[in-house]
Parts: C-alpha cells; structure tokens; sequence
C-alpha cells in the first residue's frame, strides 16, 4: 500500500500504522511525471502541498521529435481551474513529503522495522 493511500486512510479517521526501514530521504535518483489527472486528484484530496517546495516544474503537455520533425501536443487542459497541469519532480522528494504530511496526521503512527535472522 503506498504512501498516498495510507494518508488517505487516515484522513478518513481510521488509525494507520507504517512499518518502515527508515524515514531518511531514499537516496537514489528518479524522476516522476505525474498527469494532469493525477495533480487534480491530489487537490481534491487537500495533498497539493506535497509537490510544492520540491522543485516541482509544471508540465503542459508533449514534444515530439523524429527524423527532424516535430510536434507538439498540449494536455486539453481549458475546462480546468488555472493552476491544472502535470508535475514533474523528483520521486524521493515528493515520498518525504508524504511522509512529512502523514506525520502531521494524529491517527498516524510510524513504526520502525526490523529484521530477524533465524538460525
């Protein structure tokens, strides 16, 4: 179960505990492109801020390039509020900021995890 929806299960007012490793930053590099569709969704469920302060760009839409042509296709955004767009960010940053909203959540409890050997 990923982050987003064990903030929304506590949200909702159900108590949620996360077993995780460790609550550091994930040190690794990997972009994120988040859809129009998905943003919207996130402002709907009071999430937004987890993409500001992340260095979040806006994304409006597509270029294309082959064989020394090109074009370009826009997200049919004109029926949306004006701040609807795509985001493009890095994964871990967003993940922390998740983590930073859950926490602030009173029915969220984060748990560190172990690991046992048997032998």
């Amino acid at each position: 179960m990923g982050i987003v929806n064990k903030c929304l299960r506590a949200l909702d007012g159900r108590r949620v505990h996360v077993i995780e490793r460790d609550l550091t930053e994930p040190d690794r590099i990997v972009g994120e492109l988040l859809q129009p569709g998905g943003y919207l969704k996130l402002v709907e469920l009071g999430l937004e801020d987890c993409v500001e302060e992340i260095d979040a760009q806006r994304v409006f839409g597509y270029a294309l390039f082959k064989e020394g042509k090109n074009t370009k296709l826009s997200y049919p955004l004109e029926k949306f509020h004006s701040d609807a767009s795509g985001r493009s960010f890095h994964n871990r940053r967003f993940i922390q900021r998740m983590r930073e909203k859950a926490a602030t959540l009173s029915k969220y409890t984060f748990l560190p995890s172990y690991r046992f050997t048997v032998s």
